[in-house]
């Protein structure tokens, strides 16, 4: 079994908010970053050639891994399957305003369409089914509430010996991002926008009275 090739891995780096417990870190980045994400808006009637973009974020139980807080990543490029990964996210020995995302790459047989892997088929998985990448970990700190702003880095991908990165920022609804030259999505001098179709999914081993800065 070989996994998917190309590896898109955002790491955010953003400023410490006073007043959250160091759990919060946690719940928070996933609850902002959850949810299906396109660009599409955009492309409507510009002519600055961005290439559609689409983003599904899950929060996920995925045993094999011990871990709380697992999530699901598909992007996909055009209205074709670019990348499938799952993020471990966890939160820092010592600084406790520090939250680290592991990503894990899947490897899988079969060939899946945008939006039909089951994320049931996570729960079976053995660490046989799963590889660490092992130089491909964000690090994240809260700028603000409701608001994220960092790099995302191309781990699969190797430009004058580095791997390129992106340009982030995060909202409670929008994240913008800046594309690099020479990776496989194209490049513009506009930022590419994405915008949050539908709710959130679900959020995973959170307390019940659980209330995010989106919700303040």
């Amino acid at each position: 079994m070989a996994p998917f090739p190309i590896i898109i891995f955002c790491a955010v780096v953003m400023g410490h908010a006073a007043g959250q417990n160091s759990r919060n870190n946690v719940w928070d980045l996933v609850y902002f970053i959850s949810g299906d994400w396109t660009n599409r808006a955009q492309l409507d009637g510009e002519t600055t050639g961005h290439d559609l973009f689409d983003s599904r974020i899950i929060p996920v139980s995925v045993p094999a891994l011990h871990e709380e807080t697992v999530l699901l990543l598909e992007d996909v490029i055009n209205g074709k399957l670019f990348d499938l990964y799952l993020l471990v996210v966890t939160q820092d020995e010592k600084d406790k305003n520090l939250v680290h995302a592991t990503r894990y790459n899947i490897n899988v047989t079969e060939k899946y369409k945008p939006g039909k892997f089951n994320v049931d088929e996570l729960y079976n998985l053995t660490m046989a089914d799963i590889h660490r990448e092992e130089n491909c970990v964000g690090s994240y700190v809260r700028l603000s509430d409701g608001v994220f702003s960092g790099t995302c880095v191309m781990c699969g991908q190797v430009i004058g010996n580095q791997h390129p990165t992106f340009a982030l920022t995060v909202t409670c609804d929008v994240f913008t991002m800046t594309v690099p030259l020479s990776v496989p999505v194209r490049a513009t001098t506009i930022p590419y926008i994405f915008r949050r179709t539908g709710p959130r999914y679900p959020m995973i081993n959170v307390p019940e009275d659980y209330l995010t800065p989106c919700d303040k």
